[in-house]
């Protein structure tokens, strides 16, 4: 068993009304949404340092490239998802007509956007479509994402209750795995090395898989 010491905390920056956040560039800087209108860049090892996102309102959700390069963020108000430069803070790239739930796979090679109807890949080497996942036509809420570590292996929501295992590069399906009872999925983590898959939803629940 390994020991894991966590604190004392740290401040990063003299802010409020924080909202979501994601960690990028290796885990050594975090991009948070503030005062639901625009995001800031912050590293962990010089706090108070960081860089603003240009202003994109109002801002729900929020994504980090492991590599630095990229910030996406959305919301459903917005109905579209935007990308920022990460080192600049200027946005590069607007899908219109897009909203879901955001993430950068572990080699920051797709963003995926997980929408109401489908699973959208977007390659970040020239941000076009690499492939299209659909889930149910009965849901109606973004679709929530997980990766492993290797970033070979997604978990995805095909239905309020089916959860898939997903190979990255092929989109091809590995397993399929069911929660006993149908509830709203809004999040996932996956860990193969442990061999562990959970599930939360909005009533309150978390299911685990080994």
């Amino acid at each position: 068993r390994r020991r894991v010491v966590l604190g004392p905390p740290v401040s990063v920056g003299p802010f409020e009304y924080l909202r979501r956040h994601s960690v990028g560039a290796g885990g050594r800087k975090v991009a948070p949404i503030h005062q639901q209108s625009h995001g800031h860049v912050l590293s962990l090892d010089e706090p108070g340092s960081g860089t603003r996102l240009e202003d994109v309102r109002p801002l729900e959700h929020i994504a980090y490239s492991a590599d630095g390069r990229w910030i996406a963020g959305t919301s459903k108000a917005l109905g579209h998802v935007v990308v920022w430069d990460a080192t600049s803070g200027k946005k590069t790239r607007t899908f219109e007509g897009l909203y879901g739930l955001l993430t950068f796979d572990p080699r920051s090679r797709y963003l995926v956007v997980g929408a109401p109807l489908e699973y959208l890949f977007l390659r970040t080497s020239d941000w076009e479509t690499a492939r299209r996942l659909p889930r149910s036509p009965r849901l109606s809420e973004p679709g929530p994402i997980a990766f492993d570590r290797r970033g070979e292996v997604m978990a995805v929501a095909q239905t309020d209750s089916c959860i898939w295992l997903v190979e990255v590069e092929s989109g091809r399906r590995i397993t399929e795995l069911e929660a006993p009872d149908p509830r709203r999925l809004n999040g996932l983590a996956l860990d193969l090395d442990a061999g562990f898959l959970a599930a939360c939803t909005r009533s309150h629940r978390c299911h685990f898989w080994d």
